[in-house]
Formats: structure tokens, sequence, C-alpha cells
């Protein structure tokens, strides 16, 4: 078991035993390259069971200023609409990092994601 493997089975042994087989495999390999990844799933307890939810990528992009607003709309200060604003992006970003490093996004679609997310 690896050292990032560990620390969600210290931090999130529940989130955690919700992957099993292939994707508990991919998820160990993922956490093994990516840093980025790794910290914000150790950091946000809800980010590993999204993940696990959105394994088959579907397109995101067209959605990201819909589903910002939705977001930030619920928010009554500046200090919460930056968090969620910080927790939208990280959650998005680790979304795309993992399905670059997993190759189930083509490049195209990639770019695009990321475009699409600086334009929200």
């Amino acid at each position: 078991m690896t050292r990032r493997m560990e620390q969600l089975e210290e931090r999130q042994a529940e989130n955690l035993a919700q992957w099993q087989g292939e994707a508990r495999e991919t998820l160990s390999r993922t956490l093994a390259l990516s840093d980025f990844i790794a910290e914000s799933i150790i950091h946000d307890e809800t980010l590993l069971p999204w993940l696990l939810e959105r394994q088959v990528p579907k397109l995101r992009a067209p959605h990201y200023r819909k589903k910002l607003k939705a977001i930030l709309d619920t928010q009554s200060d500046e200090n919460g609409l930056m968090r969620e604003l910080r927790r939208f992006r990280r959650r998005e970003m680790s979304w795309l990092a993992w399905h670059d490093f997993n190759n189930t996004l083509t490049l195209d679609d990639s770019l695009s994601h990321i475009s699409k997310l600086a334009e929200a």
C-alpha cells in the first residue's frame, strides 16, 4: 500500500472502502502519479466519493457556468463565495487531472474543459 493510500485509510476509511477492484487499483495508481489529486482528496472528504461517481468521463464543460452560478448563489458573503469558488475549481481540476492521467479523455476534450473552466 502506498503512503497516500495509507493516509486515506487513516483519514477516510469509509470513503476508501467504497473503492473496490479495478477502481481501487486505478485510485492507487493515480495517487502515486499525482500529488495534486492526492492532496485534493486528502483535504476534501467529499472529493473521493464524488470522483467515484464520475469514473466514466461525461463531458462537464457545457455546464460549468450554470453549476458554478447555482453554487455561488447559495452564498451570502465574500468569504463563502471565495471558498466555494476554490472548491469548485479544485474539484473540476481534480476530475480533469484524473481523466488525463488515466487516458479517458481526448486531448481536445481536456483542453476544452480547461478553457471552459477558466471562462466560468
